[in-house]
């Protein structure tokens, strides 16, 4: 038979098993593979079923949150390459990771990465400034904040006392989502009554006349699609040329609306949430970027923030994080300073494998919880 490329994508992989798994393939190239970080997933279980002489994976993102992600691409091209996944996981999950260990792990790994970075592939992108914005509370909002924290606080402790730290971890995760939508738009909460501009809102609202002004268009990221919804009102009672992204969204509408922005005669403003927007675009029309909410680790902002600084860009890149003083926001940003070291031991210089372990957790602790809401 002739040689053949098939190209397909994990949804149908899902739903396909039979035919996957009894073709005998010579090349697996599995791209977006951060797709497959999670080993327990019915599409990594599908991935790993599949025979081939030569896997690769193709990322961006080889670890988002913990050590656990990268044995899930590893052990797919090369099984057992890491060991097996309960001694891997008894090493360096739910659990400080020591230098010796990291070390042993990226000699190991080493082997079967080729990793280049921006820098390396010398692409002569324009410069990429990162400003965190502080924003204080208003005072409804703030009261919002404070009353929810105290009964999330409450709670979370009587769950943990009847039933115990791990059980208690979606009603802890829960509370978290709360109380960040609170600092981004208390109205979205449901018996919330607020009728005033959130402050993240109205601080890129006044923000924006600038921004349109020097001819500059503005990708905004948020977690929340009332954030979107209220932001796209705004925006359109202004007039401001308004391109919106979220789930909803076709993938032919997706299409239109990306060309559409990308060669819109004047400046303009392209709203999305963070997962609908965060891989696969060339959105280099924008040159400012607005993170309304600070996400867990920097590795999923930095990839969407790079829809627009990457080949094609010709003006410096300005990227806004907007965080609210006094909440669970600002130690977040603490956190994600941990995702980093955590990725850059294991990716970075040598050097860097010196440094102390990092808690590479994907769970939350009684600590964990009454250190983000204190």
């Amino acid at each position: 038979s002739e040689p053949m490329v098939m190209i397909t994508t994990y949804g149908l992989l899902n739903e396909n098993p039979e035919f996957f798994q009894t073709q005998d393939w010579n090349v697996l190239a599995f791209d977006e593979a951060q797709n497959l970080k999670n080993i327990t997933s019915l599409r990594a279980v599908s991935a790993r079923k599949l025979k081939a002489q030569f896997k690769v994976c193709l990322t961006g993102t080889p670890m988002e949150n913990n050590y656990l992600e990268f044995f899930s691409l590893c052990d797919l091209v090369v099984p057992g390459c890491l060991g097996g996944v309960d001694s891997f996981r008894k090493e360096y999950f739910n659990r400080e990771v020591s230098a010796d260990s990291l070390r042993e792990l990226k000699l190991i790994s080493k082997p079967l990465l080729l990793r280049r970075t921006k820098a390396l592939v010398k692409l002569s992108l324009p410069d990429k400034t990162i400003q965190k914005i502080s924003l204080p509370f208003g005072e409804k909002q703030k009261e919002i904040y404070k009353k929810m924290a105290m009964t999330f606080s409450r709670q979370v402790e009587e769950l943990i006392q009847d039933q115990g730290e791990r059980k208690a971890q979606i009603a802890m995760f829960a509370a978290l989502m709360r109380l960040r939508q609170i600092c981004s738009d208390p109205a979205a909460v449901p018996g919330v009554v607020f009728d005033e501009q959130p402050a993240k809102v109205e601080h890129f609202l006044n923000s924006l006349q600038d921004h349109l002004e020097n001819q500059e268009s503005v990708i905004v990221f948020t977690q929340f699609l009332s954030t979107l919804g209220r932001i796209e009102r705004e925006l359109k009672k202004l007039g401001v040329p308004t391109f919106t992204l979220q789930g909803s969204v076709s993938s032919k509408e997706r299409l239109r609306l990306i060309s559409a922005f990308q060669e819109s005669p004047e400046p303009g403003v392209m709203l999305m949430t963070l997962k609908t927007g965060g891989v696969g675009l060339n959105l280099t029309k924008a040159s400012v970027v607005y993170h309304l909410e600070p996400w867990w680790n920097p590795a999923v902002e930095n990839q969407a923030t790079d829809r627009a600084h990457r080949m094609g860009q010709t003006k410096n890149v300005k990227v806004y994080n907007l965080l609210i003083e006094g909440s669970l926001e600002e130690r977040i940003a603490d956190l994600k300073l941990k995702k980093q070291g955590s990725f850059d031991r294991l990716f970075g210089l040598d050097e860097a494998v010196q440094e102390s372990g990092f808690e590479g957790a994907s769970s939350l602790t009684k600590e964990d919880f009454i250190y983000l809401l204190k």
